[in-house]
């Protein structure tokens, strides 16, 4: 038996159903969920913020199970599915396999496919199954999963989307940092993502002291606790050019060599900007709709680079693997629900009540 949670329409709880188990695909596998992140971004999509979503067979949102942060077991496996995996092992699931056929999914960027209207082709957002499940149902194993290993099953989860975007956006500094191996980063956002960031931050750029800007006392708490060098609590009600003047005194008033913005809003990329050191990288990954008025003489006389990064690649995703084993990471916030909670924890996401990470524990349901 399958149970899960489906999106009604927009704007609506979630509601659970339960439904027959589906057939192995013959190159594919059933993966028995045991962990499941919940990710900011899955708002935005259950909410259809745009009121666009169709995928390519001009289906809405309605029906789909949302959630793409997946560790579990493989419990059936098809025929002709990839020989290095079989039942029984613990996996986690890469969500951004895409069509497999542009050129993008050929030279290893499936994350970026030219073939996937409103993100469909992804799990958790189309016809495959997301993490709001007791089981999902892969059309292959070798795009799709990867062994976990010794990782543990409640961060596994986070690898394929959280920290695998974190890791990302902090390699994407990395042409800056050759010129300034000691340069400052600035981290805004403390959350899931933000922690992730300061972790792999410490990692490949040892040298760089790390400023984290957050409106959240107790989550710049924690990050102070994991590395971070500088921290600074924004307050929406202080004057926004002073509080910038501060953040840019925690660079030694060099002004950072990188910056990543989790939040996304126009006043964090704006501080971002204010803030970037001639030559600076500043990299976008939030999702809060925000706009940038830039001027582009600036930025060119400054010789700043912006980037946006939207996850990683399957090949990325294996480096955050073995970077996460060989350094046994697993100690990023989490706060675990329960799937008949998922709307109790939808709404503590909205209200920015979670700290790190939120997580659906599914090892107890009683379908399996």
């Amino acid at each position: 038996m399958l149970r899960r949670a489906i999106i009604t329409r927009e704007q609506e709880p979630l509601k659970i159903i339960n439904e027959p188990l589906p057939k192995v695909p013959v190159e594919g596998a059933i993966v028995k969920i045991e962990y499941a992140g919940i990710c900011h971004s899955d708002l935005h999509f259950i909410e259809n913020e745009n009121s666009n979503y169709c995928d390519e067979e001009g289906r809405g949102i309605s029906g789909i199970t949302p959630g793409h942060e997946i560790s579990g077991t493989i419990v059936d496996i098809g025929i002709k599915a990839d020989s290095q995996f079989k039942v029984g092992d613990k996996v986690l699931v890469y969500p951004w396999a895409g069509c497999r056929q542009c050129i993008n999914c050929l030279n290893g960027r499936s994350s970026l496919c030219e073939n996937n209207p409103s993100g469909s082709k992804d799990v958790g957002q189309g016809k495959i199954i997301g993490g709001y499940s007791t089981h999902t149902i892969l059309p292959n194993t070798s795009n799709y999963l990867i062994k976990k290993d010794s990782i543990p099953n409640d961060v596994a989860p986070m690898l394929p989307c959280s920290a695998l975007t974190a890791y990302s956006a902090v390699k994407s500094l990395g042409e800056s940092l050759k010129g300034n191996p000691d340069g400052s980063i600035l981290l805004i956002g403390a959350g899931g993502l933000g922690q992730w960031a300061i972790t792999f931050t410490k990692s490949i750029y040892p040298k760089s002291e790390i400023c984290v800007v957050d409106v959240n006392k107790i989550k710049l708490d924690i990050a102070k606790n994991k590395g971070a060098s500088h921290t600074f609590l924004w307050s929406k009600d202080a004057n926004f050019d002073c509080q910038v003047d501060k953040i840019f005194e925690k660079s030694l008033k060099r002004g950072f060599i990188g910056s990543i913005d989790f939040t996304g809003t126009s006043e964090t990329a704006e501080i971002c900007l204010k803030c970037s050191k001639n030559g600076g990288t500043i990299t976008l990954i939030g999702l809060n709709g925000g706009h940038l008025d830039i001027s582009l003489a600036d930025v060119i006389s400054r010789s700043i680079t912006l980037k946006g990064v939207r996850t990683g690649s399957l090949e990325t995703l294996r480096e955050v693997v073995e970077l996460v084993k060989e350094n046994r990471i697993n100690d990023v916030e989490t706060s675990f629900f329960s799937l008949d909670e998922i709307n109790y924890a939808l709404d503590a996401l909205r209200r920015g009540e979670v700290r790190g990470r939120a997580i659906i524990d599914l090892t107890k349901e009683r379908y399996n």
